[in-house]
């Protein structure tokens, strides 16, 4: 049945410990967290990938995504967990007046660190 969810699905997150937040369709400000990491993710790593999706079908236009892919779906997976850890974690965040994200969470923000360039 459309728009509910598959019950191996919600046994899968039972069985994780994970709680289910169902927001409504077409409603992307219930989930503005989301929709800000989706965008974060899309302008900092997806776009520089070729074989990507577009947000709309105007703005893909002719471009054929799936002739184009140079990853499968594993290979994203891993880039976005590299991403996350090597790049978004150790960025500097406006919420936290310039200490990334790992600082900021731990609580202490003054002690700023940045991993040396491999360069």
């Amino acid at each position: 049945m459309r728009g509910r969810l598959d019950y191996s699905f919600r046994a899968a997150n039972v069985d994780l410990g994970a709680r289910l937040h169902i927001t409504p369709a077409k409603s992307p400000t219930a989930r503005a967290r989301h929709e800000r990491l989706y965008r974060t993710l899309h302008d900092m790593l997806i776009s520089r990938y070729s074989g990507r999706s577009f947000e709309n079908v105007v703005v893909k236009g002719d471009y054929d995504s799936e002739a184009n892919a140079v990853l499968d779906y594993e290979e994203l997976g891993r880039a976005i967990v590299r991403f996350i850890v090597d790049v978004y974690h150790l960025a500097p965040a406006r919420r936290s007046a310039g200490c990334d994200a790992l600082r900021h969470v731990a609580g202490a923000p003054e002690e700023v660190s940045r991993p040396a360039s491999a360069g």
